[in-house]
């Protein structure tokens, strides 16, 4: 029932659960480079991008890459990692 609208730096989460369509949330910072960087899986949909790796359970976002607001994985370490995946 939501629409998953991924732009370059931004996503928009569409509810088209009722009648009319509505958008539901914006997130900064959480848009991809390329259709190939998003995935759905049993957990939900997942995607990755220059500030991340994150996670759409059916209620929230999760930040893949952060324990407790604690980042597991440098960002410099994640650039040159992503960098190459582009």
């Amino acid at each position: 029932d939501r629409i998953f609208q991924f732009k370059k730096d931004r996503l928009y989460i569409i509810n088209v659960s009722g009648e009319t369509e509505f958008l539901e949330s914006q997130h900064e910072f959480k848009g991809v480079n390329h259709p190939g960087a998003v995935c759905k899986s049993d957990l939900g949909i997942a995607w990755t991008n220059n500030y991340g790796c994150f996670l759409y359970d059916g209620q929230m976002i999760h930040e893949l890459l952060e324990n407790k607001g604690i980042r597991k994985i440098k960002a410099s370490t994640w650039n040159t990692f992503i960098g190459r995946c582009t």
